[in-house]
């Protein structure tokens, strides 16, 4: 579970600060051609992160993020770095219970994980009351959940 969760990207989303999310979307977004508005990140300073990304990144993965560059840079205005990295977190979850469909292993793991400002439950009940484990138990509950589970493995 936390090897899926740390491959959709949600941990490291979830430990930088709101402003240091936006900047770090503000370059995604200059990396990708895009002009967006300052968010934190001064000019004068893209160009080394930027450099170090044009090292590190495949051709391919640059020449499909061109076409990103324009859209993301006007849609960061309005971004809401907390709750986009609640949707992260929301769409790893769901994605590690659709591939393991352990839904009983899924909710002790996210329960044990530290997370700031959110203090852990002193019996498994009470982790229910969490917004984001009740939210995972009732995507299990669900049709979607069902459907895309039986992709998975291949039922018809």
């Amino acid at each position: 579970m936390p090897v899926s969760m740390a491959g959709a990207g949600w941990p490291l989303a979830g430990k930088f600060a709101p402003r240091d999310l936006l900047t770090l979307c503000e370059l995604a977004a200059r990396f990708a051609g895009g002009e967006p508005p300052p968010l934190g990140l001064p000019v004068e300073r893209a160009g080394a992160f930027l450099s170090a990304l044009d090292r590190s990144v495949p051709p391919s993965m640059r020449d499909f993020l061109a076409g990103l560059g324009p859209a993301s840079a006007s849609e960061l205005a309005s971004l809401d770095p907390v709750a986009f990295a609640s949707a992260l977190e929301q769409t790893s979850s769901r994605m590690a219970l659709l591939h393991t469909g352990d839904l009983h292993g899924a909710l002790t793991v996210l329960a044990g994980m530290e997370r700031p400002g959110v203090a852990l439950a002193a019996d498994p009940a009470a982790s229910l009351q969490r917004a984001d484990l009740a939210d995972l138990a009732g995507f299990a509950l669900s049709d979607p959940y069902l459907v895309l589970r039986g992709l998975l493995l291949g039922w018809p």
